[in-house]
């Protein structure tokens, strides 16, 4: 999201304006990181299992697609065509690499997403629900604190008390 927004501002200065990157093509390749990320993962599959062929003709036919695809587009659209043919690479080998890795893992798809999800709720839990426990372990210890001495108070005026009662 941070790349969507400050990425093309932050590019303009790295480069000193050097080349000027239109606004669609920038979100363009923005998405293209998405789906580039969700089946590189599954390359893991493909190594940890030693079944690498379906990986390299998948990456073949797919580059040959995406090669295709921004020569045409390019000559239409220009930037922006390249960026769609660009896309068009980690769009096909997404829907290829991500099924057959759930394949072989032997997993259903629904469940990747719906694990996915619950992994990812989880993480952002643990990452962000610290901070909170944080603060509540600390307002907790606080009162604890005030307790105690609200309890000792107490017990030393009943104490007191219990002494003037038997003075009496």
């Amino acid at each position: 999201f941070s790349l969507s927004v400050f990425g093309l501002w932050f590019y303009e200065i790295w480069t000193n304006s050097a080349i000027e990157v239109p606004a669609i093509m920038w979100n363009i390749f923005i998405v293209s990181i998405l789906f580039n990320s969700l089946w590189w993962a599954s390359t893991m599959v493909y190594s940890a299992l030693d079944k690498p062929y379906f990986f390299a003709m998948s990456g073949i036919l797919a580059s040959i697609v995406s090669v295709v695809a921004s020569y045409f587009l390019g000559q239409s659209l220009g930037l922006n065509g390249v960026a769609i043919g660009s896309l068009s690479l980690d769009l096909i080998l997404s829907f290829l690499m991500l099924p057959y890795a759930c394949k072989l893992l032997k997993i259903k798809k629904t469940e990747l997403i719906t694990k996915g999800f619950k992994d990812f709720k989880n993480m952002t839990v643990q990452v962000f629900g610290k901070k909170s426990e944080t603060k509540h372990a600390e307002r907790n210890q606080s009162m604890g604190n005030q307790m105690i001495k609200f309890q000792s108070l107490r017990r030393f005026k009943s104490n007191s008390d219990s002494k003037n009662k038997i003075d009496d």
